[in-house]
C-alpha cells in the first residue's frame, strides 16, 4: 500500500507538525554526495574505508568513520550502485586512460611525419 504525500502531512498534522518543517532527503541520491564529499576531503574511496577499518580508524576520527560507514549503509540500502561511489580510484584510472590515448594520438602525428 502506499502512501500519498498529503496523507503523511495528514499525520503529521493529527500531532502538531507542519510536514514542511521536516527535512527530506532523496535516497540514494543523498548519501551517495555524503560519500563523495568524504572521498574528496579525505582524498579515499569508501571501498578502502569499508573494508580497512584497522587502518582507516588510525588515520580518520571514528565519528568521521561511523558517519561515512552510516551513509554507505544507506547508500546500498536504497539501491545505490558502487559505480557511483569511489571516485578517487575512478578518477586515477580516468586520468591513466586519458594518458594513454593521449599518448597514442602522440605516436601516430610523430608516425605520420
Amino acid at each position: 500500500m502506499m502512501v500519498t504525500e498529503i496523507e503523511i502531512d495528514n499525520i503529521f498534522a493529527e500531532f502538531g507538525i507542519n510536514a514542511q518543517d521536516i527535512p527530506t532527503y532523496q535516497e540514494p541520491e543523498n548519501s551517495k554526495n555524503i560519500l563523495i564529499k568524504f572521498e574528496k576531503e579525505f582524498n579515499i574511496d569508501t571501498n578502502n574505508v569499508i573494508n580497512g577499518f584497522d587502518i582507516i580508524t588510525d588515520i580518520l576520527d571514528i565519528d568521521v568513520y561511523n558517519k561515512w560507514c552510516e551513509a554507505y549503509s544507506d547508500f546500498m540500502l536504497f539501491g545505490g550502485s558502487e559505480n557511483d561511489i569511489n571516485t578517487i580510484s575512478q578518477s586515477q584510472y580516468q586520468s591513466y586512460d586519458n594518458m594513454i590515448k593521449t599518448s597514442e594520438k602522440v605516436r601516430g602525428f610523430l608516425f605520420y611525419f
